[in-house]
């Protein structure tokens, strides 16, 4: 039983308080109006976004191109819930579209290129620092910093 759970953890099942974290984290990166508080009533698919969290941490360790560009899909996925959640309580309009325009950039960009352990360019915009900072954060389970890193890359773009 003990390495069903084990195996269960890393497969991206933490609690909810650690996804909640990460959005929260990635509100404040981001340099969003709202805050957890305002929307965390109207979040939904929780489940999901944690799932989708993992998924983009183990593709984009992997460093190829493709396994980044597929990673960078599985984050957008993952933070849908934000603007989501922002339009289902009415806080920011303009939270929401700033939101939806950079998780459109993540999951189609105009210009991707990725050097392996040098850069990370998204529509002209270099987010190799923060979204690697936010792997080694994911990593050591430091959800809220994984988020903040994840949505100042995503301010950025």
């Amino acid at each position: 039983a003990i390495l069903i759970m084990s195996l269960g953890m890393s497969r991206g099942t933490r609690s909810q308080e650690s996804v909640l974290k990460i959005i929260e984290g990635v509100l404040f990166g981001f340099s969003a109006d709202s805050r957890l508080e305002d929307i965390q009533s109207c979040l939904e698919n929780l489940d999901h976004a944690d799932r989708d969290f993992y998924i983009a941490y183990e593709d984009i360790k992997h460093q190829t191109p493709l396994s980044v560009e597929m990673g960078l899909k599985s984050l957008a996925k993952a933070v849908q819930v934000i603007p989501f959640a922002v339009d289902w309580c009415q806080n920011s309009p303009s939270d929401s579209a700033r939101f939806k325009k950079a998780i459109g950039s993540l999951k189609q960009p105009s210009y991707f290129e990725f050097t392996y352990q040098k850069d990370l360019v998204l529509n002209g915009v270099s987010i190799y620092r923060g979204i690697f900072k936010a792997l080694e954060d994911y990593e050591n389970s430091k959800f809220y910093e994984f988020g903040f890193n994840v949505g100042e890359a995503l301010g950025k773009i």
